[in-house]
């Protein structure tokens, strides 16, 4: 085992997912500090090169890359002997990958093959002299555990859009094509991926969010965020009062206990501002907040407020940006 991390890229429509683009980029500046080794491992049929170059630009220049007609379909049971001889030959103290649907499925039995320590949904990874430090929220957030690792191989998927994108030194990367033998699994196959169709970006890739609290009091009311959200291209985003109360999906949840996000704005609607949901917004570039109550603990941390009522803000809002875009 050597001193190096290999990241498991995930890619869409010929280009990085923003969560794989934090993790190299984040582990391409933990090998300037460290001295350690980053390695990516790709997989797909015929690929665009573009992935390639977007991965140079994180500052990784080794790939390995898993040239299969059958990788189209992510399935594990066909990427495990692929990625188990990825991380024979690159020999990998560390794994990363996203926290995400895929990520979740993967690791865990790559874990299991290697006889190594697991870490999930990371949202900080701290450097002690030549050991790497996990941070993660356990107990629905309530606790933050914080674990080592000096000398053991560690397996670990992170939180997208918990470490940002970094801004490293471009390379242009040598690829390595593994030509594994794969034979499709025993228990099911995956023939087709049907997409819903989204008119709203994910909250993991939002630039614009609007999101709302516990200030609206009624699950009709929600129509006054979707029209502003409409008007502005935004996604729409809850805090987990909103959602305990059955009015909205667990997954369109933000904060520490959901998802993190970092869009270029978020405009929070009656939002007091709790440490837990406030944890899930800390790096986006702008945020504007509504609250009525002048001593809202949201105001503390957002870049623009508005101190008035939301019924009566949020319209007049719409109303304006409708007539700033024509719209």
């Amino acid at each position: 085992m050597d001193k190096s991390i290999l990241v498991i890229v995930e890619h869409d429509d010929g280009r990085l997912k923003i969560s794989s683009k934090e993790i190299l980029s984040f582990s391409s500046e933990i090998a300037v500090k460290t001295g350690m080794k980053v390695f990516a491992a790709v997989y797909g049929s015929a690929i665009n090169h573009e992935v390639f170059e977007e991965i140079g630009k994180c500052g990784v220049g080794e790939i390995y890359y898993g040239e299969n007609h059958l990788f189209l379909m992510p399935n594990v049971e066909i990427l495990l002997p692929f990625l188990a001889e990825v991380i024979t030959e690159c020999r990998p103290q560390f794994v990363f990958t996203g926290n995400t649907p895929i990520g979740k499925d993967l690791l865990p039995p790559m874990a299991q093959i290697f006889s190594s320590e697991m870490v999930s949904d990371v949202i900080q990874i701290n450097t002690i002299h030549d050991s790497l430090q996990f941070i993660k929220t356990i107990f629905g957030g309530k606790i933050i555990e914080m674990n080592g690792y000096k000398k053991q191989r560690v397996f670990a998927t992170i939180r997208p859009n918990a470490i940002g994108i970094r801004n490293n030194m471009a390379v242009i990367p040598s690829i390595k094509v593994i030509k594994s033998q794969v034979n499709p699994p025993i228990n099911y196959i995956l023939k087709e991926v049907v997409k819903k169709n989204q008119s709203r970006k994910p909250l993991y890739e939002a630039e614009i969010i609007v999101c709302g609290g516990r200030g609206i009091k009624r699950s009709e009311d929600f129509f006054l965020l979707e029209e502003l959200a409409g008007v502005l291209g935004a996604s729409l985003g809850y805090t987990r009062a909103v959602i305990d109360a059955g009015f909205k999906p667990r997954s369109l949840q933000i904060g520490q206990t959901g998802k993190t996000v970092s869009p270029k704005i978020i405009i929070t609607c009656g939002i007091s501002g709790a440490i837990q949901f406030v944890a899930g917004i800390s790096t986006a570039q702008h945020i504007i907040a509504i609250n009525k109550d002048q001593r809202a603990t949201i105001f503390k941390t957002a870049h623009y407020g508005i101190i008035g009522d939301l019924y009566q803000v949020v319209p007049a809002l719409t109303d304006e940006f409708k007539r700033i875009l024509n719209k």
